[in-house]
């Protein structure tokens, strides 16, 4: 009988700050996240939340997906592979980026996440600003990365 009083004790103490109102942090993505979003966010909370989506390891399908609690991800290389590309493809880069047109274009527009109907404004906009993101000669792809993310997030 004393462990049922005292369980039913932990649940109301637990229940009290599961219940409020508020926003979570710190707790990544998940089913969770999901579950517990409009709660305030105690540490109770936010524990509770972490081990559910680690328990329902359904976090690496929220990311993907872009569900439950994550951003859509659209970009599809990431940030060593777009280097790569631009290391491996620099000189017809810069041809290409310097008429505003080109297949090395698209396809960069494609690794970075551009929309289709968005790319002659990224490769415009790429076009307009070439000299800010082929600097020198010896410009590193990293350089022309970094050139690129400048001009078309600022």
């Amino acid at each position: 009988m004393k462990k049922i009083v005292l369980a039913a004790v932990v649940c109301v103490i637990i229940a009290g700050p599961v219940m409020a109102g508020g926003v979570r942090d710190n707790c990544g993505v998940g089913l969770g996240t999901y579950l517990l979003d409009d709660k305030e966010p105690t540490l109770l909370v936010q524990c509770a939340a972490t081990i559910l989506n680690g328990v329902c390891a359904n976090q690496t399908f929220a990311i993907t997906s872009g569900t439950l609690g994550a951003n859509p991800y659209t970009a599809l290389a990431g940030v060593r592979e777009t280097e790569q590309f631009i290391g491996d493809n620099m000189d017809r880069l810069a041809l290409e980026m310097a008429t505003g047109h080109g297949d090395t274009l698209a396809a960069l527009g494609n690794l970075m996440g551009v929309q289709q109907a968005e790319q002659a404004a990224f490769n415009a906009r790429l076009q307009s600003n070439f000299g800010r993101i082929f600097t020198s000669e010896q410009v590193t792809a990293s350089e022309v990365l970094a050139g690129i993310q400048s001009v078309t997030q600022g």
